[in-house]
């Protein structure tokens, strides 16, 4: 372990430090690339990342609100009596119109952020 200390030591200690720094930032300024940190995208494209992420809200909400209209659905299916077939079959068409709302608002929100980051790009 000494020995490959020393030896990161020599090699660096044989190369100027203005050098390496001058071979480190050329490959920057042949480029013309600039430094960007890892919320460049966010702040390039706010709008396109917000729809992005009530498309996936609403694909969330819509999958949820489908779950339970399936599942109320069963229920009025097999219950023994008229009354609750009739209740939860009501709850179950209000919880698949919320679901079909919520997939069309994400679907919108979809091509709006598609839209935006061809615009904002």
């Amino acid at each position: 372990m000494t020995w490959l200390l020393a030896g990161l030591v020599t090699a660096q200690t044989l190369v100027p430090s203005s050098a390496m720094s001058a071979r480190l930032v050329a490959p920057q300024e042949q480029t013309g690339a600039t430094a960007e940190g890892p919320g460049a995208f966010l702040s390039k494209r706010p709008v396109a990342v917000t729809l992005s992420g009530l498309t996936i809200l609403g694909l969330g909400v819509a999958a949820g609100l489908g779950g339970n209209a399936s599942d109320l659905a069963r229920q009025a299916n097999e219950s023994n009596s008229d009354f609750y077939f009739r209740l939860f079959g009501a709850e179950a068409n209000k919880s698949a119109l919320g679901a079909n709302v919520a997939l069309g608002l994400a679907a919108a929100a979809l091509v709006g952020a598609i839209i935006a980051f061809i615009v904002e790009g």
